[in-house]
């Protein structure tokens, strides 16, 4: 709702008013979309395990072709 709003450029009071969502808000979800395009910023630090296969290992994955025998 806020998104749809701010690209129908209407007043943040409005939008503030109809989706109960504060002027703080709105702005920050204004910047993001003009910043990032979207209305939440990207993750800086990617989360989880760190990947165990290298670029290399996956190229020679990628290579080899399994006919089912060992």
């Amino acid at each position: 709702m806020v998104a749809a709003g701010l690209q129908l450029n209407l007043a943040p009071d409005s939008i503030e008013e109809t989706t109960s969502v504060s002027k703080r808000q709105i702005r920050r979800i204004k910047r993001n979309i003009s910043v990032y395009g979207s209305i939440q910023k990207p993750k800086v630090v990617k989360q989880g395990w760190k990947s165990k296969i290298t670029d290399g290992m996956a190229e020679v994955g990628a290579l080899i072709t399994y006919d089912g025998r060992h």
